[in-house]
């Protein structure tokens, strides 16, 4: 006979199992749930490379996975913050999805989403084709 506690305490463990209870967040393939962790643990990541940046943001890309990510630096208004592009190719064509985790204040937000727009537009004029 199975007592009533052994068997709940067994569902309970296989249900910690299957449901963890705390999820780890990802972001462009990083792991974080704030801008901030994501772009602390983009530096301890092997799968993107640091390939340019300014005093307003730092650039990693992923070229396994091509995502490019764009992590705001303390000077810029809307940091901290976090962008990502995604590409992927379906039927032929090549798509790409924006992303932006921001922090700041709208105003500020949007400013960095527009400059990432035109850094993301000088990155695909030097990408191979």
């Amino acid at each position: 006979m199975i007592r009533p506690r052994k068997l709940i305490l067994a569902m309970l463990g296989a249900a910690a199992f299957a449901f963890p209870s705390v999820a780890q967040a990802n972001f462009c393939g990083v792991a974080g749930s704030s801008a901030q962790e994501i772009a602390a643990n983009v530096v301890k990541t092997k799968q993107f490379k640091r390939y340019g940046g300014n005093a307003r943001y730092v650039s990693y890309f992923n070229r396994k996975a091509v995502l490019t990510l764009l992590v705001t630096m303390p000077g810029n208004k809307a940091h901290p913050a976090v962008a990502c592009r995604r590409v992927t190719r379906k039927s032929g064509d090549w798509e790409a999805w924006h992303t932006i985790k921001c922090e700041a204040s709208r105003e500020a937000c949007r400013a960095f989403f527009a400059e990432f727009k035109v850094h993301d537009a000088q990155w695909q004029k030097k990408a191979p084709q």
